[in-house]
């Protein structure tokens, strides 16, 4: 897929029939791939905004069941083509090793199999995500990763740019204040000299008398 631009969001009201308000649901977070432009101020509806592509759910006490079950199938019905579910407190029992994905097919999700079931050591479920192109999975501290199969590694969870422009930062920082340390010992060794030249002319004026 030739992706120019996504749109990104979390909590907000995602509309998804025509006339009827009341059929809405809101995402913890969903990623439209070249999106539709989007008026500011508008709410979002798929007639106009486009279906999303993807939808994550992080399940709570209070809602998991709705995630597992209502939302699912509305999320089904619209034809969102992959929807996640993150468990990080082990709330629904069908879900192991807190990640669930589903992938529609023909109009009806289809849970993913697992790419693998243990990533440097830790017991995990890694799944491809035809979406993002990538695998997800959950690291040791129950964090949601993109995992970078080539290297074997999970993906920084900020990206190389941002890391690196923070790494540059912090050392022009550290410059700045090694600059300044040095021009602050520069004007102390200064002002001991000439407070060294001072004592030297009166000791000589001293001598002269």
């Amino acid at each position: 897929m030739d992706v120019t631009a996504y749109r990104m969001l979390g909590n907000v009201n995602l509309f998804y029939a025509t006339g009827r308000p009341g059929r809405r649901v809101a995402p913890d977070a969903m990623l439209w791939l070249n999106p539709p432009s989007h008026k500011s101020g508008h709410p979002y509806r798929i007639w106009i905004d486009g279906v999303p592509d993807l939808v994550v759910e992080v399940l709570s006490a209070e809602t998991w069941p709705n995630d597992v079950g209502i939302k699912k199938d509305a999320y089904e019905a619209i034809g969102v083509k992959e929807y996640w579910l993150f468990d990080p407190h082990e709330l629904c029992p069908s879900i192991s090793n807190f990640l669930r994905g589903y992938r529609l097919r023909e109009g009806t999700y289809v849970a993913l199999t697992p790419m693998a079931e243990q990533v440097e050591g830790y017991a995990t479920q890694l799944y491809f995500s035809e979406v993002l192109a990538t695998s997800w999975g959950v690291d040791i501290q129950q964090r949601l990763r993109v995992y970078d199969a080539a290297e074997e590694a999970w993906y920084p969870l900020e990206d190389k740019e941002a890391a690196r422009r923070k790494r540059a930062e912090a050392e022009a920082e550290q410059a700045r204040t090694q600059a300044a340390d040095a021009e602050a010992e520069a004007q102390r060794a200064y002002a001991r000299a000439a407070e060294a030249e001072a004592k030297i002319a009166r000791l000589q004026r001293l001598l002269q008398e």
